[in-house]
């Protein structure tokens, strides 16, 4: 918790109004608290949340405790992919091509992490791969209150449950209306891009991708950009292997590196049609 701040994964002033568990076993919010995991926080989350997440959460009718530390990257990494590397802004159509939900008990689901998010069958070798825990040991432990943000609910009174469009494909439609961003995609696959390499990318700039932000990634201006954390300081790249250690398991080495867009180099226009 003592290091969220000095990370830059989190704003300082954002936890003026944090209130730590104290003696609480299980999460008992105020109705103006949310609780935040201290995974999600590392997985690229910070609050106020982002168009995109918020999107998420209302098309498949889950809260931000139903998902895991895994599902929280690979919402942020595809954020990150959507804004940095192919210039968009992050497009849900494409991320419902790639994912889909699914309950981790179906009979008697648990309250915190309860929704799996998960590679769609036969698309998984299409989207950059990660090396991911298969668990995050005591995750639901590590938490602490803040001030809810607006919009957003925080009901944990109940668990979700598993809706037809979690499984649902895409129309055929709108797979022909993505066809150019899955063929950049590919072709950033082709050039070396991974799941751990996109979030090498996040840490770097110091961003939080599912964050609300003033600037889309392909925005983005450099160190002294508002959508920072912390604005000017750099971080080595011994740092940025450390923090990746914390996210992934099975990494001795940091991911290769692809040129992402910015405010310096643009993305080309890319267009879908609905």
């Amino acid at each position: 918790m003592d290091l969220l701040v000095p990370h830059g994964l989190i704003q300082e002033q954002f936890l003026s109004g944090f209130e730590l568990p104290g003696e609480h076993i299980v999460p008992s919010p105020t109705p103006n608290q949310s609780v935040l995991f201290i995974p999600f926080v590392r997985a690229g989350l910070c609050f106020p949340p982002s168009d995109f997440l918020l999107e998420f959460l209302e098309f498949y009718q889950i809260q931000l405790h139903h998902l895991t530390p895994n599902g929280v990257i690979f919402l942020s990494a595809f954020a990150h992919l959507c804004e940095a590397f192919i210039g968009i802004p992050p497009c849900f159509l494409l991320f419902r091509h790639f994912f889909r939900m699914k309950l981790s008990d179906s009979a008697n689901p648990p309250l915190f992490g309860c929704c799996i998010l998960q590679s769609r069958q036969g698309f998984k070798d299409s989207f950059p791969s990660f090396t991911l825990s298969d668990s995050v040991k005591d995750w639901t432990e590590k938490w602490f209150y803040v001030p809810k943000p607006t919009p957003f609910s925080s009901n944990l009174s109940s668990t979700p449950s598993a809706l037809p469009v979690w499984k649902d494909k895409l129309l055929t439609y709108e797979v022909k209306a993505i066809k150019p961003l899955l063929a950049r995609v590919s072709q950033l696959k082709q050039a070396g891009l991974t799941g751990n390499g996109l979030v090498a990318s996040f840490i770097r700039r110091r961003v939080q991708p599912i964050m609300k932000r003033e600037n889309f990634g392909f925005e983005y201006s450099g160190p002294k950009d508002s959508s920072r954390l912390v604005p000017d300081a750099e971080l080595p790249v011994e740092v940025i292997l450390d923090r990746l250690k914390r996210v992934f398991s099975n990494v001795s080495a940091m991911p290769a590196r692809i040129d992402e867009y910015d405010a310096a180099h643009p993305p080309p226009e890319v267009s879908i049609y609905l």
